[in-house]
């Protein structure tokens, strides 16, 4: 059993190694860095504790990670991505944000409006798991947001060096407002219990943010970039 802090052990509030160290073993233990003032004038000390993550949690790192590993699949290798290209591919203007609502239906608007809407919604989740899996160091939006979007440029990043897809700045934001919706979503039925209400809740608040989000990008795009 993990010993409760005494007053001179308290445990270190930067956000970098609480996150960095949950990754080391993320289904089985949690480490939580840990401050030692020998005295006033005294060197500080850094030390680590090691607990073991309850079910639920355990739970949770699990969903979370294997999430992480079935959108870096579908980022490079799903949908045909083992054909590489010859040249990098890249795009860094904003023409336009990539969202819509159709009016006119044939097999080709459709499927390309059902393509952005799934970049949209695949990022939906680390909204909510990003926060419940890491409350310190994620559990605001400012740098929740800041984490997932250094993620997701490395991720584009990592589809141009390849040749295996490119790097586009309208994908990077569509993919943070996913994100922004799955957070939002989460802030709003995370006191919903028991949990068949959170997820009713956070399925409803989802489909309404997915819906503003579509009429905003409507009117924006209207206004900013026709």
């Amino acid at each position: 059993m993990q010993q409760p802090f005494s007053p001179a052990f308290q445990p270190e509030r930067g956000c970098f190694f609480r996150f960095s160290f949950i990754l080391v073993e993320p289904f089985g233990r949690c480490y939580n860095v840990v401050r030692h003032d020998t005295g006033q004038n005294g060197p500080t000390q850094r030390r680590f504790e090691m607990g073991k993550l309850g079910a639920g949690k355990r739970f949770h790192r699990v969903l979370f990670f294997s999430y992480l590993l079935l959108v870096i699949y579908l980022m490079l290798f799903a949908f045909g991505r083992t054909k590489q290209w010859d040249t990098y591919q890249f795009s860094f203007t904003l023409t336009s944000i990539p969202l819509w609502i159709p009016k006119h239906f044939t097999m080709d608007i459709i499927e390309i409006w059902v393509f952005s809407l799934g970049n949209l919604l695949m990022f939906v989740p680390f909204g909510a798991l990003l926060p419940i899996n890491f409350p310190t160091a994620c559990g605001k939006y400012g740098r929740s947001l800041l984490f997932f979007v250094a993620g997701i440029t490395l991720m584009e990043f990592l589809q141009m060096i390849t040749l295996l897809g490119s790097f586009d700045v309208e994908d990077i934001l569509i993919n943070a407002i996913g994100f922004s919706i799955g957070f939002l979503s989460w802030k709003i039925s995370q006191k919903m219990k028991p949990p068949g209400r959170f997820v009713l809740f956070f399925i409803l608040s989802v489909f309404a943010f997915t819906v503003l989000s579509l009429i905003g990008a409507e009117i924006i795009n209207t206004i900013f970039f026709r």
